[in-house]
C-alpha cells in the first residue's frame, strides 16, 4: 500500500473537524493507493475482475512485474492476442459464425509421454485444420536418422517408441521418406524442373492396382532401375502371368559392333528378337498350323514358297532360317534356301526348300516346313 497517513497523532492532541476531514479526503482522493501496488496475494473471494484496461502490445493489460512488454491483451471485441517482447506471438478468436461448440485442448505430460494438443468439444467427431496465409506452408523438422534407425517428423499416435515406428520424413533435401518398423521403405526425389511423375492408382475387387505416369508431356517413358548388379524381378512363384497392354519393345544396339556397339551379355535387344516365325505344310495346299507376324503363306511351285509379314521389316536385309521335311521321290530333310537378295523384301520372304544331298537343285515339296525371322521394323 502507498498511502500514508495525513497526521501522526500523538496523546493528549485534539481532533479537529478539519483534521478529521483531511485523513479521509487523503482516503477518498487515493483510494487506489489503498491496494496498490499490493504487498500480497489477492484474493477475489470467488467475484470477477472485469473491465481490465486492453492496453497495448508494447505494454498489456495484463503483464508482469519483470516484463512489462510481455503478457495479454484485447485490441477488439471476442480477439484475445499474447504478447511478447512487444511483439505479437499468439491470437485466439472465437468461430467467425459464432455458436462454437469445438476447440483445441493442450495437455502436458508426465516424464516419458509426450503432450498432447487433441480436438475437444460436444461433436462425436472433431477434426483439427492447419491452414498457411497466402502461399505459406506447414513445415516440420526433417527427422532424425542413426544408422539404419530413422524417426519420421510425422508419425501415428500409437507409435511412441522405437519398435514399430512408422511415419513421413525427410533425410536430405529434395527428398521424402516412407518409414514403417523405423526403417526406409520408399523414397520419392524431386527434380527441380519436373513435369511428369509417377502415380499409384488403387483398385476396386477383381481390379489390378495401376502403376502408371502422368505430366505436361504428351507421352511418357517409364523407368525401372536397379541398383550395381541388382536383378529385376517380376512376379513371384505364384504369379499367374505377366502380360502387357502394349507391345513390349526392347532397347535398340543400333548400328552393332562396326560402331563400337559391343552387345551385353545376356541382354534383351530389338536387333536380337525373333520378329516372325511359321511353321505350315508345303504340299499341294498351303495350311498354316502355327504363325506369329505371318499373314499367308502362297505356294509358288513344288517347294518354292513366299512368306508374307504381318508388321514389314524396316529395311532390308534380314535374317530368315528354317527347316523343312520333304515329300515323295526326294524325302528328307531339305534345305532351305533364297534364290537372291530379291527374295528378301520388306514386306514378304521367298523361299526353297532343297533335298539335303543336293540333288539336281530342283524345289521339292515339303510336308513340314519351320521359319523363324530376325531383323528391324
Amino acid at each position: 500500500m502507498a498511502l500514508s497517513r495525513v497526521t501522526v497523532w500523538a496523546t493528549g492532541n485534539t481532533l479537529t473537524a478539519s483534521a478529521l476531514n483531511g485523513e479521509f479526503n487523503n482516503i477518498l482522493d487515493n483510494a487506489l493507493s489503498l491496494i496498490s501496488p499490493l504487498t500480497a496475494n489477492l484474493n477475489a473471494n470467488g467475484f470477477d475482475v472485469t473491465n481490465l484496461g486492453a492496453g497495448s502490445l508494447g505494454a498489456p493489460g495484463v503483464a508482469f512485474n519483470n516484463d512489462s512488454n510481455t503478457g495479454m491483451t484485447s485490441l477488439m471485441a471476442d480477439v484475445l492476442d499474447f504478447a511478447c517482447g512487444g511483439l505479437r506471438s499468439f491470437q485466439i478468436a472465437t468461430a467467425s459464425t459464432g455458436g462454437a461448440v469445438n476447440f483445441l485442448l493442450a495437455t502436458p505430460a508426465a516424464a516419458a509421454t509426450w503432450p498432447t494438443l487433441a480436438a475437444a468439444g460436444t461433436d462425436t467427431n472433431v477434426g483439427i485444420r492447419l491452414e498457411p496465409l497466402g502461399t505459406g506452408w506447414i513445415a516440420a523438422r526433417r527427422g532424425r536418422s542413426t544408422g539404419s534407425d530413422f524417426w519420421p517428423s510425422f508419425g501415428f499416435y500409437e507409435e511412441h517408441g522405437r519398435a514399430g515406428v512408422a511415419g513421413v520424413m525427410q533425410i536430405a533435401a529434395g527428398t521424402i521418406d516412407l518409414i514403417a518398423e523405423g526403417r526406409r521403405v520408399l523414397q520419392a526425389s524431386g527434380y527441380a524442373s519436373a513435369t511428369n511423375y509417377a502415380r499409384i492408382t488403387p483398385s476396386q475387387a477383381g481390379q489390378p492396382v495401376v502403376l502408371d505416369v502422368a505430366g505436361g508431356d504428351t507421352n511418357i517413358g517409364l523407368t525401372i532401375d536397379t541398383k550395381g548388379t541388382g536383378t529385376l524381378t517380376l512376379g513371384t512363384s505364384d504369379t499367374a502371368q505377366i502380360t502387357a497392354a502394349t507391345a513390349f519393345v526392347a532397347a535398340s544396339l543400333g548400328a552393332g559392333p562396326a560402331l563400337g556397339n559391343t552387345p551385353v551379355a545376356n541382354a534383351l535387344y530389338a536387333e536380337n528378337l525373333v520378329k516372325a516365325w511359321v511353321n505350315f505344310k508345303g504340299t499341294t495346299a498351303a495350311s498354316i498350323y502355327g504363325s506369329y507376324n505371318v499373314t499367308s503363306v502362297a505356294i509358288n511351285s513344288d517347294g518354292d514358297y513366299t512368306i508374307t509379314w504381318d508388321r514389314d521389316f524396316a529395311a532390308t536385309p534380314y535374317a530368315v532360317a528354317g527347316m523343312a521335311r520333304l515329300t515323295g521321290a526326294a524325302a528328307g530333310v531339305a534345305v532351305l534356301s533364297i534364290n537372291s537378295t530379291d527374295s528378301l523384301l520388306v514386306g514378304s520372304a521367298r523361299i526353297y526348300c532343297q533335298n539335303e544331298n543336293g540333288g539336281t537343285g530342283a524345289a521339292h515339296a515339303a510336308n513340314v516346313v519351320t521359319l523363324i525371322a530376325l531383323g528391324g521394323q
